[in-house]
C-alpha cells in the first residue's frame, strides 16, 4: 500500500511541476521605441512604431536623413520627407537599408521562436527572407535586434 501512495504522490508532483511552466513569453504586437544602429561607421537614430496596421520607421540622425519616414502597410511602402510623399514597391528597396532590415525582421515576429530568458530579457530567433535574426525583448517590447544578413545590430529604448 505504501508503494501505491508513494507512486501517487510522485505522479501528482510531476503533474503539478509541469503545470507551473506556463506559456513562453511573446513579443508585443504594438509598441513605439527609439533605436540606434551603426552602418558603415555612421550612427543612425530614429523611432520605430509597430501596430497591427503598419510599421513606421522615422529617422532622426544623421542630419542628411532627419525627418525621413518609411511606412510599411501590407504590401505597400510609403516614403515621406519634407512634406513630400511617394508610394514605392518595397521589393525595389535594398534589403540592407535600415528601414528594410527592421521591416524584414520584425514582420516575422509572430513566427518568433522563444529561446530563453536571461535576467528578465527574453531571447527569440526570427526567420527572415534572407536568413534569421536574433531579437531580445523585455515584457514583450524589443530591446535589441541582430540581423545576420546585414550584420546590423539595433538597440531599442522606450521613448
Amino acid at each position: 500500500m505504501k508503494k501505491w501512495i508513494t507512486l501517487f504522490i510522485t505522479i501528482s508532483m510531476l503533474f503539478c511541476l509541469s503545470a507551473c511552466r506556463g506559456d513562453p513569453p511573446t513579443i508585443a504586437s504594438a509598441y513605439t521605441v527609439s533605436f540606434t544602429v551603426t552602418q558603415d561607421a555612421i550612427r543612425y537614430e530614429g523611432t520605430l512604431q509597430q501596430n497591427d496596421e503598419a510599421m513606421t520607421v522615422t529617422l532622426s540622425e544623421p542630419y542628411a536623413v532627419s525627418g525621413m519616414s518609411f511606412v510599411y502597410s501590407g504590401e505597400e511602402l510609403q516614403i515621406d520627407y519634407a512634406g513630400h510623399s511617394t508610394i514605392a514597391n518595397s521589393d525595389y528597396i535594398s534589403s540592407l537599408t535600415i528601414p528594410a532590415v527592421l521591416h524584414n525582421s520584425l514582420s516575422y515576429a509572430h513566427n518568433a521562436e522563444y529561446q530563453q530568458t536571461d535576467e528578465s530579457i527574453d531571447r527569440y530567433s526570427l526567420p527572415t527572407p534572407y536568413g534569421s535574426a536574433e531579437l531580445c525583448a523585455c515584457d514583450g517590447i524589443p530591446t535589441s535586434l541582430y540581423d545576420e544578413h546585414s550584420g546590423l545590430e539595433f538597440s531599442f529604448q522606450l521613448p
